[in-house]
């Protein structure tokens, strides 16, 4: 399960599954522990191969029931998209300094839609352990757009705020940040500047 993130075989069995000779596997995942697979059901690729493209399935990887938090068990899709859209009360909360929550805001561009970024978002956004066995990753995806525009909305916010009231601090914060997070930075500016 591309969830799963990469493992590592710790034992391996020859073993008939629904009349097909193949392998059963355990395997000590990254994201996802130690699982035990049959090659003959589960998409089992190296890790090595470029051309691997696996769909997710949403369900827990012993095939058990996920528990939900209480705030998901009754939730509707507003609710679901309220919670994935929501940013830190250090971002939204006026009082907080506006240096401050610049520098909160800019952390927020570490969360991308790459996958282990995008389940990492999802778990901090949720208090699930592994989103992708309640969410498929083109909800997730869809929920950060929503972020995404609610997190840029602020940036903007916070950089009239900061260009009025002239806060040279900012300048200095946005330097130290990394290449990759400036250009980010620049791009959402540039788009909810239209």
């Amino acid at each position: 399960m591309p969830e799963w993130g990469t493992g590592t075989v710790a034992k391996a069995e020859r073993v008939t599954v629904q009349e097909k000779a193949c392998q059963r596997l355990q395997i000590r995942f990254d994201r996802g522990g130690l699982k035990t697979v049959a090659t003959a059901i589960a998409p089992i690729v190296s890790a090595d191969d470029p051309d691997t493209t696996l769909q997710p399935r949403a369900m827990e990887g012993d095939g058990s029931k996920v528990a939900l938090p209480a705030w998901l068990e009754n939730a509707t899709e507003d609710d679901v998209r309220a919670r994935f859209g929501r940013l830190p009360e250090k971002i939204t909360d006026r009082r907080v300094p506006v240096a401050e929550r610049f520098q909160a805001c800019l952390g927020l561009f570490r969360w991308t839609t790459e996958p282990r970024s995008l389940v990492d978002w999802a778990a901090v956004q949720t208090g699930l352990p592994e989103p992708l066995a309640v969410f498929t990753r083109g909800q997730l995806e869809n929920y950060f757009e929503k972020y995404r525009l609610n997190r840029d909305s602020a940036l903007r916010q916070i950089v009239e705020i900061g260009k009025r009231e002239c806060h040279p601090e900012m300048v200095k914060i946005l330097a130290a940040v990394d290449r990759q997070t400036q250009l980010a930075v620049q791009r959402a500016l540039k788009a909810t500047s239209k």
